[in-house]
């Protein structure tokens, strides 16, 4: 039994060292896998791609990114943490950093908006951007630091579509100026007339195309829309190449107003407006204007329209109103220029 027992204690040793070696093998197996691993990575395709070329694939990948802006989930946020290298190429690309699209999305969690978008701007560089703002699901405050951060890059501002409510429109009253600004698509949800106050878009000396979106669901005490064609006004109307005018309860004398100064317009799309007042008017000259566009509007915007150049014209009728003398008489005004044209009944 002693010699037993011995012969355990030797074998048991003999076990503890083969464990130790064994423990030694997998490290050193590992170690080679480790080592093979970061030289294949070392020498895979993609690294040895060009610079411009990744670049070109860095691209497509973020403009394919359907989510709206989130550091969490947004492409150029996740690729720019793969490498260095990834990183250096990403932080050199300033255009994929240009586009934000803050619309209808509830605020990313754990995430300072407006820190991180202060980020993405200066990544951004002096690239013009791409802004959607619609973030109508945020509070008054992640709103507030939201334009903040985007209000402090506005001398870059270049497509914009920006949806302000009352309190935004006066927290940025200001006279500050958009040099970049070719195309501003604005609607303005309020309880007040906007009547009463200034445009902060004022100094826009490179506006080509205007889409403004009225929100004509509220009325003030006195009967008048809460939303007025006397608010856009104070743009540079004459310089504009397209106008849009979507979901207005107008007043005819704004209209015109409106018409009057956007005399150069060579594109005019109205959807969705309504006379507040009917009135007999002369009807405006547009002599640049080569496409208009009405839908689900009154009688009256034909009625106000002389377009002597127009090629094209896209006009929907619904049931109640059909055809009108105004139609008719707009076709007579109009010159022989007329190439396309498309007639839309909207049954209801």
């Amino acid at each position: 039994m002693a010699v037993a027992e011995t012969g355990i204690a030797l074998i048991e040793e003999k076990m503890t060292h083969l464990e130790r070696v064994l423990d030694q093998l997998h490290r050193r197996r590992q170690g080679l896998r480790d080592f093979i691993t970061d030289n294949r990575r070392a020498i895979a395709p993609i690294r040895r791609l060009p610079t411009e070329l990744l670049s070109e694939i860095f691209s497509h990948c973020v403009e394919r990114d359907a989510y709206d802006w989130d550091p969490t989930v947004n492409q150029e946020w996740i690729l720019v943490q793969v490498s260095r290298s990834w990183r250096a190429v990403l932080i050199s690309m300033p255009r994929i950093w240009s586009r934000i699209f803050i619309s209808n999305a509830f605020p990313p969690k754990n995430v300072n908006l407006k820190a991180a978008l202060l980020l993405q701007l200066e990544r951004s560089a002096q690239f013009p951007l791409t802004i959607d703002f619609d973030f109508e699901v945020a509070s008054a405050e992640q709103r507030i630091s939201v334009l903040e951060a985007l209000f402090s890059a506005r001398d870059r501002w270049q497509h914009v579509n920006i949806h302000l409510r009352e309190a935004d429109f006066l927290h940025f009253r200001s006279d500050a100026a958009f040099p970049k600004l070719t195309t501003l698509g604005l609607s303005i949800h309020s309880s007040m007339d906007e009547c009463a106050f200034d445009s902060i878009f004022q100094a826009t000396p490179a506006l080509q195309e205007l889409h403004y979106n009225g929100q004509t669901n509220i009325w003030i005490a006195e009967g008048r829309p809460t939303t007025s064609l006397s608010q856009i006004q104070c743009f540079p109307l004459s310089q504009l190449r397209r106008l849009d005018l979507l979901n207005l309860m107008y007043d005819p004398a704004d209209l015109l107003s409106v018409l009057g100064l956007a005399s150069n317009i060579l594109e005019l799309r109205l959807r969705r407006c309504d006379c507040f007042v009917a009135a007999e008017v002369n009807p405006k000259t547009l002599p640049n204007l080569v496409s208009l566009d009405v839908a689900e509007c009154d009688d009256f915007l034909l009625g106000s329209i002389i377009a002597p150049v127009l090629r094209r014209l896209a006009i929907s009728f619904d049931e109640y109103t059909g055809m009108s003398d105004d139609f008719a008489s707009f076709m007579t005004r109009t010159g022989h220029s007329l190439t396309d044209l498309t007639l839309h009944y909207l049954n209801f």
